[in-house]
């Protein structure tokens, strides 16, 4: 949803402000993601949830989704980026309003490479 909303709905002046944000996360190693969900995330989960041990399978999904989704976000929204304009304008030729173009031309045309981002978010949390 990130990466629609980044390709096809936000403002240029927003999009120039975070797409180099969501990039910048994609870039940072798995150690500095391991040790902020130690000294950050495990201390919440411990206090949030009344635990003697904050180190829980919860807190481990919470830090591995912050790791995986600014690489999944990047690639998924250059798949968005690189369906034709043409394919857009015919389907709002047709009638479709913008919401329709997503759904049912954008995403399907750029199938493949959401699918790539998500194996490559996946392979980077494993």
């Amino acid at each position: 949803m990130v990466a629609i909303y980044l390709s096809e709905i936000a403002h240029p002046k927003v999009k120039n402000i975070v797409k180099p944000l969501v990039e910048l996360l994609a870039g940072i190693p798995s150690v500095v993601y391991g040790f902020f969900g130690l000294v950050v995330i495990v201390p919440l989960v411990q206090q949030l949830f009344g635990l003697d041990v904050g180190e829980t399978a919860l807190t481990g999904g919470i830090i591995l989704a912050i790791m995986a989704l600014p690489t999944i976000i990047t690639v998924t929204e250059d798949a968005i980026s690189a369906v034709p304009q043409v394919m857009r304008d015919a389907s709002l030729a047709l009638g479709a309003n913008q919401w329709q173009t997503i759904y049912r031309v954008i995403i399907p045309y750029a199938s493949s490479g959401i699918i790539s981002a998500i194996v490559l978010g996946v392979g980077r949390a494993m």
